[in-house]
């Protein structure tokens, strides 16, 4: 298991001069402000259970799937299940919800709101898949479309994606750069890496392609991918995995180059052309026969980021016979390199956090707030 899977969208040579604009500097999408932050999903088990910001409880819903997320609001949730379909649904009752069903031979990916809570979106993508119901190839990567859809109707929009010649689209986590525009990682399909698990590589992914609702590109990011390409050996564990925005229209860039140690880089990647200066966060030596997984999984504002780590067996392959990892949780500042644990408020065993703003909080719930 290599950098935390909740963090990531997933990025290799830097671009020659692009002829788009480039967005304006702005704040992240997440920033909470003064009010604060509040745990707003947390997984136990095998269950997601997902904030009431008016009551404080977390509760558990079949039609959660495992990965819900509450939009910045917290008045809603919108979550994937078993790719074919989405499911939009408040936060504070069980009767008002919403399904969206994916299109005839596609399956939807990971949902993210958009920063006024109006929109959601998904990857959009086809369904290749061997006999054994397995996704085969590189094919699992490629993003064509990505589905919007309006909140408050449950309306979907499939937008097409159109990148330059020789370019694709590689799914992940989408990200929204402001409520007008969302961010999809492309990659050039020659430069393509080892990678354990469902296939043998991974394509290497060297800009952000920002686009507009309509499917218009409009920017794109370059990211140094020097050092991964040059070592395919250990390409996946130097790869730059971008997270998020930061302060300023920076982005926060990730990798975890050893087993104990994840490297962070605060960036303007319009103007950084690498190699980038990082701020290290370090773990103690993981037990006899497990290897940390550890990345980023939230942007708290300032220059403080939350982190998230855990043992898992050192293993390439799938994990055979029961195992409940430890989680925990760490602030790093990127300014000074200084790590503190998180004063999160979870139960035993919690891990898969998200995290939002606490100004959508009720009073009973006031006590969530960190």
């Amino acid at each position: 298991v290599a950098l935390a899977a909740a963090a990531v969208l997933a990025v290799a040579v830097p671009l020659g001069s692009v002829q788009l604009a480039r967005p304006a500097a702005r704040q992240p999408v997440d920033a909470a402000g003064d009010a604060g932050h509040v745990v707003t999903r947390y997984v136990q088990g095998d269950s997601a259970r997902v904030l009431n910001p008016q009551t404080g409880e977390y509760r558990f819903s079949l039609d959660y799937g495992y990965s819900p997320v509450v939009s910045p609001d917290l008045r809603r949730l919108a979550s994937v299940r078993s790719f074919t379909s989405l499911t939009i649904a408040a936060t504070v009752t069980t009767t008002d919800s919403r399904r969206v069903s994916a299109p005839a031979g596609r399956w939807f990916d990971a949902a993210t709101w958009s920063p006024d809570s109006r929109y959601v979106a998904v990857g959009d993508r086809p369904a290749p898949m061997d006999r054994a119901g397995n996704l085969t190839g590189v094919a699992r990567y490629v993003a064509d479309r990505v589905g919007i859809i309006e909140a408050g109707t449950a309306e979907m929009r499939e937008v097409p994606l159109t990148f330059p010649p020789g370019r694709v689209g590689v799914l992940g986590p989408l990200c929204w750069l402001d409520s007008s525009h969302f961010v999809v990682p492309s990659a050039d399909p020659v430069n393509r890496l080892p990678s354990a698990g469902v296939t043998s590589e991974q394509l290497a992914v060297d800009r952000l392609s920002i686009f507009d609702l309509a499917g218009q590109l409009t920017a794109e990011l370059p990211i140094d991918q020097h050092e991964a390409l040059a070592d395919p050996s250990r390409g996946t564990d130097l790869l730059w995995r971008p997270i998020t925005t930061t302060a300023g229209g920076n982005w926060l860039l990730a990798r975890q180059p050893r087993p104990d140690t994840v490297e962070l880089a605060d960036v303007d990647l319009a103007r950084d052309s690498g190699p980038y200066r990082t701020v290290t966060f370090s773990l103690p030596p993981a037990p006899a026969g497990e290897k940390w997984s550890s990345g980023p999984v939230a942007w708290l504002g300032g220059q403080q980021v939350l982190m998230e780590s855990a043992p898992f067996p050192d293993t390439d392959g799938p994990i055979s016979g029961p195992f409940q990892p430890h989680y925990r949780y760490d602030v790093v500042n990127l300014a000074t390199g200084e790590t503190r644990p998180a004063s999160l408020k979870l139960p035993d065993g919690a891990y898969g956090v998200t995290i939002g703003s606490a100004a959508g909080l009720g009073p009973r719930a006031a006590h969530l707030r960190f």
